[in-house]
């Protein structure tokens, strides 16, 4: 939430409750090297999106110990790069629309459904109230 008072008119103080778009800044997981940073779109209908494009290698997704190296990827949307927020909890598939975080869940979010040398692109929705993934496949 964001408050602002205005105490320039010559009436009583305005005060002003707005709640703040949740954009995390940073995004880390088995197909990424390190956190990187996610940089958002101008909100527009009250939300926020930010996009990682990636070309799936079960391989280096073996280092995360995906028990199914092959066909899933596992990461966590973060407020920084320390994890002290975190936005996890989803479980999805390639394709699916919208899924939204948990804010501290205790598990990575997990999306199933990849293949090995296939480009994909992971969006990441902030509005007021939820953080949100989805995983499509490039062409």
């Amino acid at each position: 939430m964001k408050l602002t008072v205005d105490t320039t008119a010559a009436s009583a103080p305005t005060v002003k409750i707005e709640k703040v778009i949740l954009a995390p800044a940073y995004m880390q997981g088995s197909f990424t090297s390190g956190a990187q940073t996610l940089t958002y779109s101008d909100p527009a209908g009250g939300a926020r999106t930010a996009s990682y494009t990636f070309t799936f290698s079960a391989a280096d997704n073996a280092n995360w110990g995906q028990t199914d190296t092959a066909t899933m990827i596992s990461f966590g949307v973060i407020a920084d790069t320390g994890w002290a927020v975190k936005y996890t909890g989803v479980t999805a598939a390639v394709g699916d629309d919208y899924a939204a975080c948990t804010q501290g869940a205790g598990n990575n979010n997990v999306i199933s459904g990849l293949t090995n040398g296939k480009s994909y692109t992971l969006y990441v929705k902030g509005t007021a109230d939820t953080v949100s993934v989805k995983l499509v496949q490039n062409n």
